[in-house]
């Protein structure tokens, strides 16, 4: 501000001079025109703080209006008042008003399906002032998009050998923070569903369905199912799943808790986690087989029909894949890439995640992920539980329209 008023005092010092000039007729022109070209340039000056200050003021709303939105997302039940103290507090510490701006407060508004945050404000000109124009009107508005479509979340976790100890804890952790940050009863989602796919070599299928859907079963002798050469969203009602096998045909270790299909029952999906545990080998594909399974319209009928999966089009999916070690075989990284590839056609969107995981792993996982933001490397517990954190936050977001 002290510049812009030399600036301004320097003009109008040069032009009190020129009433006094004595150099001809140039300089009587000169003088007559000095005014509007002091206003034209002077109006950039004022123009560039006009834009310098919406900026500001827009990034101040936008998070404003992101804090507010979330606090709805907690609690839909929540108050006007709380919220605007919500947005009191992040408006204080980001917003500086300049002395030549004055602003009106800010103010909230939500419907159903909208939550606008909007200021306007005036500021004072110092050289447009010369022309006749002594302020420039502001009005900034942040809108989010807060009506929350359904979502249906497949958490494809490996519950091999390496994962015990510490790692399986801090799994179980980050998964019941998932579950309760997204199945709340004061959300105002629309519905929130999410299967669990516990793996290792095999997935555990409870009976009946077991006979179903691995191939020659009919005596229900198997409940672990693998994985498909050629990987397809085909029903294995119609095309069965080999069971998981060794070469002497005895059943491969499996994990001792079985898939549980989509559900928002948190009670189920808690109490589900506390009988995780971890032993055998590393095969995600079979992991991402039955994921898509639990995701995939063409699978309904397998499951309850309270689990089944909604047309793709009628809800926003996601995966979860999450591994701490390379696949046992390169047939199994070469399927996992497949099923990726097909499940991200469909419209699902896939995170990876490496938990303390090896380059063959990463490189796995990143080819995975929708997108390499989508793909993260967890490289402590704690940090698992962020990536975990970070997922509830994204699966369940906010759009900023305006």
């Amino acid at each position: 501000m002290m510049k812009t008023h030399k600036l301004k005092q320097q003009f109008l010092n040069k032009l009190i001079l020129f009433p006094k000039a004595s150099r001809g007729q140039i300089s009587i022109m000169f003088a007559l025109l000095l005014i509007p070209i002091v206003g034209f340039i002077g109006g950039v000056l004022d123009f560039s703080q006009k834009i310098s200050y919406e900026n500001k003021l827009q990034s101040t709303l936008d998070s404003v209006s992101i804090a507010v939105a979330k606090e709805i997302a907690r609690n839909n039940t929540a108050k006007d008042a709380d919220l605007k103290k919500i947005g009191d507090i992040i408006f204080k510490t980001n917003h500086i008003l300049p002395d030549n701006i004055t602003a009106s407060p800010y103010v909230i508004l939500r419907d159903k399906e909208t939550l606008t945050v909007s200021q306007t404000a005036s500021l004072k000109t110092s050289f447009m002032a010369l022309v006749g124009v002594s302020k420039l009107e502001i009005e900034i508005t942040s809108k989010i998009n807060i009506k929350r479509s359904d979502v249906e979340l497949a958490m494809i976790l490996d519950m091999s050998g390496s994962m015990r100890g510490s790692k399986m804890s801090d799994l179980k952790i980050a998964t019941k923070d998932l579950v309760n940050t997204l199945i709340q009863d004061t959300t105002g989602l629309a519905s929130v569903k999410i299967s669990y796919i516990p793996w290792t070599r095999g997935v555990l299928i409870n009976n009946p369905m077991n006979k179903q859907v691995l191939k020659n079963n009919y005596s229900g002798k198997y409940n672990c199912g693998g994985s498909r050469k050629k990987p397809t969203e085909k029903s294995p009602a119609k095309q069965p799943i080999s069971a998981s096998l060794d070469k002497w045909g005895y059943q491969e270790s499996c994990p001792q808790t079985s898939i549980v299909p989509l559900t928002d029952n948190k009670t189920v999906l808690l109490s589900a986690v506390n009988g995780w545990v971890a032993d055998g080998g590393t095969y995600s594909d079979t992991g991402l087989t039955w994921g898509w399974g639990t995701l995939s319209p063409a699978w309904n009928g397998l499951w309850s029909t309270t689990a089944a999966a909604k047309p793709y089009e009628k809800v926003k999916k996601f995966v979860v894949l999450m591994t701490d070690g390379d696949n046992n075989t390169t047939q199994a990284d070469t399927r996992s890439k497949a099923l990726c590839k097909k499940m991200k056609a469909k419209g699902i969107k896939i995170y990876s995640i490496a938990f303390k995981a090896g380059k063959n792993a990463q490189k796995l996982l990143k080819n995975c992920a929708s997108t390499l933001a989508m793909y993260i490397d967890a490289s402590s517990g704690d940090a698992l539980k962020e990536a975990f954190k970070q997922i509830a936050d994204e699966v369940g977001a906010f759009y900023i329209s305006g």
